[in-house]
């Protein structure tokens, strides 16, 4: 029992450094995986005399693995909404480069990040496999600015249109819809009624602004205009 004890004390604190470290880079994201594993081999050897309990939690993962493996038909609708509202919930979190999570946050993990907690609330409402399966895409690979603006990983879809977030017309757009600058390095978030949601490295933080109304340097700045592609 104290090698069970110090294994799961390790996992633990694997988990909270993934946990703490707001970078979704692959260290951290193996760093949570091993993590996990720990934690659920050190319930399992302390659970192994119970017959019951040891059957019930080694079926655990074999019933996360059925759920990822059954089908679906990605309520668009319904991810997008949530996407949205998903979003909102990160104004005033702090910048960090390479961040994607409310400790820190950067420009393309502010729409990845809100873009894969919706898809993973939709997966489990709806018990959806391709959400899911969908979801944990977006968690494990890296899509910056640039990545976002060239559809690389058919992510993204493009608009085709260019301007500037100070002169675009935004009927054609919806909400979730990003906007990438022509050099790939920043990408906005439009939320509808001409306000936008970035997290921007000047401010220090995520704001929520008005496209034509807010001096925000980054909205004189030509950027081409994207969509999510959600269809599996």
């Amino acid at each position: 029992m104290p090698f069970a004890s110090s294994r799961m004390l390790l996992a633990g604190l694997a988990l909270v450094l993934a946990w703490r470290n707001p970078v979704n880079d692959t260290f951290t994201r193996i760093l949570l995986l091993v993590g996990l594993a720990g934690i659920w081999l050190g319930i399992l050897e302390y659970l192994w005399k119970h017959r019951v309990c040891r059957w019930a939690w080694l079926a655990l993962p074999l019933g996360l693995a059925a759920l990822l493996l059954m089908p679906g038909q990605s309520p668009v609708k319904e991810i997008q909404m949530n996407y949205v509202a998903q979003l909102a919930k990160y104004e005033g979190s702090p910048y960090c480069w390479g961040g994607e999570s409310p400790l820190g946050i950067d420009c393309s993990g502010l729409p990845r990040r809100a873009l894969r907690e919706a898809m993973l609330i939709e997966g489990l409402r709806h018990a959806d496999g391709a959400i899911l399966r969908k979801a944990l895409v977006h968690w494990w690979i890296d899509a910056s600015a640039r990545d976002l603006g060239t559809g690389k990983r058919n992510l993204t879809i493009p608009l085709g249109i260019e301007c500037t977030i100070a002169e675009a017309d935004t009927a054609a757009l919806q909400p979730g819809d990003l906007a990438v600058t022509l050099g790939g390095v920043y990408v906005m978030v439009f939320l509808g009624d001409d306000h936008w949601i970035q997290a921007d490295p000047s401010q220090g933080q995520v704001v929520i602004e008005h496209g034509k109304k807010d001096p925000n340097p980054w909205f004189d700045n030509p950027v081409t205009l994207h969509r999510w592609r959600l269809e599996s």
